[in-house]
C-alpha cells in the first residue's frame, strides 16, 4: 500500500520502536495527576490515529507520521493503566497489590492474543485496511469504558 521496499521496513519499525519509548515515559508523566482523563485522551487520539491511518496508509509520508503518532500512543496507556490499577487496589485493600498487578498484565496479554485473532478474522474477510478500522473501534470502546469508569472514580473518590 506504501510501496515500502523490504529494506526500508527495519527504518519503519525503528522508527516506531523510538516511539513507542518516547509515548511510553511521557504516559508515566501524564498519568500521575488524573489517570482517567490521561487515558481518556490518549485513547481518543489513538483511536483518531488509527482511523486517519486508513486513510493515510497509501501516502509514505503521512503514513510516517501516522507511525510515529500510533507508536506515541501505543504503549503510552500502559504506565498510567498500570498506576491506576495500583491505586484503585490500594484503596479497597492493600493485599490486592500484588494481584492486581498481575491481573492488569493478564489483561494486557488477553487483549493482545484477542486483538490477534480478530484482526486476523479481518484480514482475512476484508483485506489489510480493514485491520486498521478494526483496532480503531476497540480504541472506541476503550473510549467508552473510560466512561464508565470515570462515573466509578467520581462515586469511589466521594
Amino acid at each position: 500500500m506504501t510501496h515500502v521496499t523490504a529494506n526500508q521496513v527495519s527504518f519503519f519499525l525503528m522508527i516506531y520502536g523510538v516511539a513507542i519509548a518516547i509515548g511510553n515515559t511521557l504516559g508515566g508523566k501524564l498519568g500521575n495527576a488524573k489517570p482517567i482523563n490521561a487515558l481518556f485522551g490518549i485513547f481518543i487520539v489513538q483511536g483518531l490515529a488509527l482511523f486517519a491511518f486508513y486513510f493515510t496508509v497509501t501516502n509514505i509520508y503521512l503514513s510516517t507520521l501516522n507511525i510515529v503518532l500510533l507508536g506515541l500512543v501505543a504503549f503510552m496507556s500502559v504506565p498510567v493503566l498500570q498506576s491506576y490499577i495500583l491505586i484503585l487496589a490500594k484503596s479497597y485493600s492493600s493485599k490486592a497489590v500484588d494481584v492486581a498487578s498481575s491481573l492488569n498484565i493478564s489483561a494486557f496479554s488477553f487483549g493482545i492474543v484477542g486483538g490477534s485473532f480478530l484482526g486476523g478474522v479481518a484480514l482475512d474477510t476484508y483485506g489489510l485496511r480493514s485491520t486498521m478500522l478494526l483496532a480503531a473501534a476497540m480504541v472506541a470502546l476503550a473510549v467508552l469504558m473510560m466512561l464508565v469508569e470515570n462515573k466509578f472514580e467520581n462515586k469511589r473518590q466521594k
